[in-house]
């Protein structure tokens, strides 16, 4: 029998499970990205998630945190990483310290101090700066303009594409909002920028495929026309043949 009764909230394909209680507990995890904000009292639904971030030392919301690692011991599994405040991780140590003498076994985990703005691993700032960016890395042409490039996922295992997005995201609202520049985007095929939402802020996208793949170009077209009340993008077809190209 499960120790909590959890709540279970679904958005897309990310389950939300937690409690949450003023003074009580409080404990809200998705499991498909690993990831559990606060630890409560150990709810064992949630031991096998393999990172905790901790917002503060209040005893509601972090109490169990020793009991989580101890049962990852216990189950075979690795230790868990916890993700605190930085000034939190010596009285964190102390305690885990403490359980490790009255159990009369080591606690291991990997405790991460971390501070307002820092980033860990696949984690990363959904609000980047990025003011500096074009005049520090872009490349000016003889007329002034100036060109930025984007990498890509270049190996096999290389993780998402998420970081890179984000950064992207809030540069296109700082040239176009901001600095009311004219921004040219060349785009990769697909429409995983549109899903992403880094091109919501351009005035005019256009689909440019070449003759022989018309059908497909043209079936990529009529997509997007779909997505465009959600976009509120005027979309524009361009079909080249293999001269133009």
């Amino acid at each position: 029998m499960p120790s909590h009764n959890l709540a279970h909230i679904q958005i897309d394909d990310l389950d939300i499970l937690g409690y949450s209680v003023a003074g009580e507990e409080t404990v809200v995890a998705l499991p498909q990205l690993d990831v559990c904000f606060d630890i409560g009292k150990a709810p064992d639904q949630l031991i096998s998630v393999g990172h905790v971030l901790l917002t503060h030392g209040h005893m509601d919301h972090s109490a169990g945190f020793a009991y989580y690692l101890s049962q990852r011991k216990f189950s075979g599994m690795s230790p868990g990483t916890i993700l605190v405040p930085a000034n939190l991780i010596k009285p964190m140590r102390t305690i885990i310290d403490a359980w490790g003498q009255l159990d009369g076994n080591t606690v291991p985990v990997n405790l991460v101090g971390v501070r307002p703005g820092e980033s860990y691993g696949q984690m990363f700032r959904l609000n980047p700066e990025v003011e500096d960016i074009l005049g520090t890395y872009g490349m000016e042409g003889a007329d002034g303009t100036k060109l930025l490039t984007l990498g890509t996922i270049s190996t096999g295992g290389a993780g998402c594409f998420c970081p890179e997005s984000a950064l992207l995201k809030a540069l296109m609202r700082h040239l176009v909002f901001k600095r009311d520049e004219i921004v040219i985007m060349d785009m990769a095929a697909g429409v995983e920028h549109l899903g992403r939402g880094t091109a919501e802020k351009v005035d005019l996208m256009l689909i440019v495929g070449l003759l022989v793949s018309y059908y497909l170009t043209f079936r990529i077209y009529i997509f997007l026309e779909e997505l465009r009340a959600d976009l509120g993008k005027v979309v524009r077809e361009v079909a080249l043949d293999q001269e133009d190209k």
